[in-house]
């Protein structure tokens, strides 16, 4: 028997028979963070809720290191609730970016 595996993504896995305990650490630079926000954006269907989170996004990447971030962040997941999923892998991240400002 043989079998093809083919893993895709950071930090990939493949757990047979067992659970997975594991923790990824990554960093990526702000700047980075915020390109990949917006190209996860494009993955909305709606124009108009599309257009008000990236706008969201760029208010959070204008005050980043401000005390003016944690009203974009708020602004930025409430405009977001709805696509949680496309938003999730990102939160950590944003939520370090809190601690910092």
């Amino acid at each position: 028997m043989t079998q093809h595996i083919h893993l895709h993504g950071h930090n990939p896995r493949v757990n047979m028979n067992s659970t997975d305990n594991s923790v990824n650490i990554t960093s990526v630079s702000s700047d980075q963070l915020f390109v990949q926000l917006r190209e996860a954006a494009r993955s909305i269907g709606d124009e108009s809720e599309r257009t008000k989170i990236v706008a969201a996004i760029n208010e959070m990447e204008s005050a980043k290191q401000s005390s003016g971030f944690l009203h974009s962040y708020q602004n930025f997941m409430a405009s977001a609730a709805n696509h949680v999923t496309v938003f999730a892998p990102f939160i950590s991240a944003l939520a370090q970016m809190l601690s910092k400002g």
